[in-house]
């Protein structure tokens, strides 16, 4: 996907409605809606001087979410809902040292996920993917990796397993390329690596692009470790489970021989002191 060509993506709501974004060709980014038999309408201006790469996507409360590149080097998050629209300036740069390119927004529990590669216009084969991250109260941002690519098209691409992104890039070198892995950790906030793919070190020829079934398998494989972890885990809860209760069992057994300890300590006592009540009681009477 190169940087002049016209750039349209399809967003369906819950429900029948469908919208269409794209770039008009002058440096403006719109959409249409969808309207039962009357066909497409609109369009409607979102944004103005921008660069036709975007990103939109819906999120479970039928909220939507806009990232979009500004040609003075912003970075700006709009999002979209019953009421309009809002927007938020992310980051400025300065367009003569960096450029910035693919910005893709994911909407995953309750946050606000943001991936865009950086590279220098003076080196354009090094790039950086960098991720922003909103909270609720405040963007958290970080550097996922350094790559090398040479590619007009998106050198990323990534998909929404087990409630965790899982991001796969290509790094060039010479003739061949290779495909590596990543995933966001929800709980953990960070990004961690994963096992390469199998198919990595393929010639990349002239027409060369990684086929779906590349991550695949990989993510296959990363979700079968996934279900044998979790079984090991599972095993080990119980276990601990078990341990915990054993050891409550212990305690209750080892109060009850303590109070019984101090049941025949007391009834000693009480044997020592009935010959001297017997002998008082007779020098009484």
């Amino acid at each position: 996907m190169g940087s002049d060509q016209s750039v349209h993506r399809l967003i369906r709501f819950d429900g029948d409605r469908m919208w269409d974004f794209f770039s008009d060709g002058r440096n403006n980014i719109c959409y249409r809606t969808l309207e039962g038999n009357m066909g497409w309408m609109g369009p409607h201006l979102v944004s103005e001087n921008a660069k036709n790469e975007f990103g939109v996507c819906v999120d479970e409360h039928g909220g939507l979410h806009f990232i979009y590149l500004s040609l003075e080097g912003g970075i700006t998050y709009m999002h979209y809902d019953d009421k309009g629209w809002s927007e938020q300036k992310l980051s400025e740069y300065n367009v003569k040292e960096y450029d910035i390119r693919y910005p893709a927004v994911i909407a995953l529990d309750n946050r606000i996920h943001i991936i865009f590669a950086v590279g220098d216009p003076w080196e354009a084969e090094i790039w950086s993917l960098y991720h922003y991250c909103w909270d609720g109260k405040l963007w958290v941002h970080q550097r996922i990796s350094e790559f090398i690519d040479d590619w007009e098209s998106a050198p990323y691409s990534y998909r929404i397993y087990d409630n965790s992104i899982h991001l796969s890039y290509r790094e060039v070198s010479g003739s061949i390329s290779k495909v590596l892995h990543v995933k966001y950790h929800t709980d953990l906030q960070k990004w961690l690596a994963l096992p390469n793919n199998p198919y990595a070190g393929a010639d990349i020829g002239d027409n060369f692009s990684p086929e779906p079934s590349i991550y695949e398998d990989a993510l296959e494989w990363i979700n079968k470790a996934q279900a044998v972890y979790r079984d090991h885990l599972s095993i080990a809860r119980e276990t601990d489970e078990l341990h915990r209760r054993s050891m409550e069992t212990k305690r209750r057994w080892e109060l009850i021989l303590e109070e019984l300890d101090d049941f025949k300590i007391k009834i000693r006592k009480m044997q020592n002191k009935g010959p001297l009540k017997r002998l008082f009681g007779s020098m009484l009477h």
